[in-house]
C-alpha cells in the first residue's frame, strides 16, 4: 500500500511524468488527426520543390515508405 510518506518523496517525479505523459498524448494526438486529415508526413511538399529532383535520395525514401 501506497503510504504517504512515499507520495511526499516521489511528488516531484510523479508530476514530471504526468506531464511528459500528457505531452506525448497530445503530440500522438496530433499526428492522427494529421494523418486523418491526409496530411503529409514530409509537409505536403512531395513532388514539388526539393523533392522534384530527380533520382533525389529523400524523394525515392518517401515513396518507398508511403509518406508522398
Amino acid at each position: 500500500m501506497i503510504t504517504v510518506n512515499w507520495l511526499i518523496e516521489n511528488l516531484s517525479t510523479i508530476i514530471v511524468s504526468v506531464i511528459l505523459l500528457f505531452a506525448v498524448l497530445l503530440a500522438i494526438n496530433s499526428i492522427r488527426k494529421d494523418k486523418a486529415n491526409g496530411k503529409s508526413s514530409c509537409g505536403d511538399s512531395c513532388g514539388t520543390g526539393c523533392h522534384s529532383r530527380t533520382n533525389s535520395l529523400v524523394d525515392s525514401y518517401h515513396h518507398d515508405h508511403g509518406k508522398c
